[in-house]
């Protein structure tokens, strides 16, 4: 029976190549005769009626064997590894390629337009995808069927297309970073997914603005929305925030067309990025008190000329940054008939033909706009520091 596999001596795990680098080692040492079988497997990859040929040969020896165990098993001697070599062309297209055993593109370098991997079928064993290098090569394995785990450490410069991937272990996509944004529409994972250092831009828009921002293309909703699913399933909380950032400003002029969804689209945006910043609330916040003293300080100091005034108008604003500011002066005990001499000046603005119902007014929108700034930064916390 060992005989069956004598022609795959050099895909074994310990076969003629000696003792491999792990794939996940940043850097690695081959031996020459290392270097020699990735090179011979990288160009038997390249002749598609060669390749497939000595994978029906290897699935008839492995058929032979009695027991998925044993079969499974056997499966886990061979390990295809592709360390170090190179492919120069237009385009590298394995589709409906199949591969019988573990996987290893470490350290490759693709100097191709596109790399297309759609339909391949990985049927026993983990994937090691983690080159040296993808240019600016676009990257499709569309309806690939991994059937072990899947570990991608790679920077996509090109589109990348993933859709209807199919992962029976574990995918790790945490060491990935994508200039475009990926398509995972319809792909499916039988266990959550890696993506706690996955990294993705944000969406593009066609028409520039501080409020009416529109995106640039509609199908980024879906990619974001998937890509936020795929953080939701594997409770990973900061990934999935970002991800909804990220898809309601993919919404502006696809979900949200109408001018006032547009509007509060933007506020909720640069007030808090959608409830993902505390900080911004904090920020804001200080803002509006030094906003709404310029307004006390037009109203107030262009009738009286005292400078007492001036501390008036900073305590006022103070005050008004909250509703609950302004409840706490009010509520502490204090003598009876005793005005403080914030009390004492508000009355004197009466007399000096100040108008107190322009100041009035100035401090209800204030305190309503704390209010919403402190719901802001209370969300913010909570999305930023909830348990995962």
């Amino acid at each position: 029976m060992s005989d069956d596999f004598a022609d795959f001596a050099d895909w074994q795990v310990h076969g003629s190549g000696g003792e491999w680098p792990k794939p996940w080692m940043n850097k690695e040492s081959l031996s020459e005769k290392q270097k020699r079988i990735a090179k011979a497997n990288a160009t038997l990859l390249l002749n598609r009626e060669a390749w497939h040929a000595k994978v029906d040969s290897f699935e008839n020896a492995i058929q032979k064997l009695v027991g998925e165990e044993v079969k499974h098993a056997k499966r886990l001697e061979y390990h295809i590894r592709f360390d170090q070599a190179s492919f120069e062309s237009d385009k590298l297209d394995l589709s409906n390629y199949r591969f019988p055993c573990s996987v290893s593109f470490t350290n490759v370098h693709f100097n191709v337009e596109k790399l297309i991997l759609d339909n391949v079928h990985f049927i026993g064993g983990d994937v090691w995808f983690r080159p040296a290098n993808l240019n600016k090569a676009d990257f499709f394995a569309n309806g690939a069927i991994i059937n072990g785990n899947f570990h991608v450490f790679a920077d996509f410069q090109g589109a990348a297309y993933f859709r209807r991937l199919k992962v029976k272990e574990t995918a790790d996509f945490s060491k990935c970073t994508f200039l475009k944004v990926p398509n995972f529409l319809y792909a499916e994972f039988s266990r959550p997914p890696e993506v706690s250092g996955l990294e993705v831009p944000p969406p593009n828009f066609e028409k520039p603005g501080f409020i009416f921002q529109t995106s640039s293309n509609p199908e980024e909703v879906r990619l974001y929305r998937k890509l936020k699913a795929m953080a939701i399933a594997a409770s990973d909380h900061e990934k999935d925030g970002e991800f909804f950032a990220y898809e309601m400003q993919a919404k502006r002029g696809v979900e949200t067309r109408q001018s006032a969804g547009l509007l509060f689209n933007s506020f909720y945006f640069h007030l808090s990025n959608y409830g993902q910043s505390f900080m911004r609330p904090i920020i804001y916040f200080l803002a509006q008190i030094a906003l709404f003293f310029c307004f006390y300080s037009i109203v107030v100091l262009s009738k009286v000329s005292d400078f007492k005034f001036f501390f008036f108008t900073v305590e006022n604003s103070i005050r008004n940054a909250l509703p609950l500011v302004g409840s706490l002066f009010r509520s502490v005990p204090k003598p009876e008939d005793h005005l403080t001499s914030f009390d004492q000046l508000y009355s004197d603005l009466i007399r000096s033909g100040v108008n107190i119902d322009l100041l009035v007014y100035l401090e209800v929108l204030q305190q309503i706009s704390g209010v919403v700034l402190l719901f802001l930064f209370l969300l913010g916390l909570r999305n930023r520091f909830r348990l995962k």
